[in-house]
């Protein structure tokens, strides 16, 4: 699913920008020119990551110190944070928009089922997604 985050523009260097989809919090920034999208809770205590500061390539979550690299995601520090989950970011014309990935799908990849078109392959027989 996309979701329109605003206007190219907009979206200042080093800045976050939340998104709301779904009851879910994700947010948006730019680091080095180049936008990207995460998670938008700290994996620690649910902190709103749109408060924290983009530092060093990283989102860094004021309270506890906890940081994520806004390339992959992945906890920099703070022992008690887990990895947070990537979201492509892409532009149409001026507009910037967030590609979010279904929960659902990702929790069955993970496990080893390969997406193919509207099925999820799952050996030695095939079902459809709802």
């Amino acid at each position: 699913m996309k979701v329109l985050v605003g206007r190219d523009a907009d979206i200042k260097e080093g800045r976050l920008r939340e998104v709301v989809a779904d009851g879910r919090k994700y947010v948006v920034g730019r680091y080095k020119g180049q936008l990207f999208g995460m998670d938008g809770k700290c994996s620690h205590a649910g902190f709103d990551l749109v408060y924290g500061t983009v530092r060093d390539g990283a989102v860094v979550r004021p309270a506890h110190g906890a940081a994520f690299d806004v390339n992959d995601g992945k906890k920099m520090t703070h022992t008690g944070s887990k990895d947070l989950r990537v979201h492509i970011v892409s532009l149409e014309g001026d507009d910037a928009y967030i590609e979010l990935r279904s929960l659902a799908r990702q929790s069955l990849v993970t496990v080893g089922l390969l997406p193919l078109g509207p099925f999820l392959l799952d050996l030695p027989g095939s079902r459809q997604v709802p």
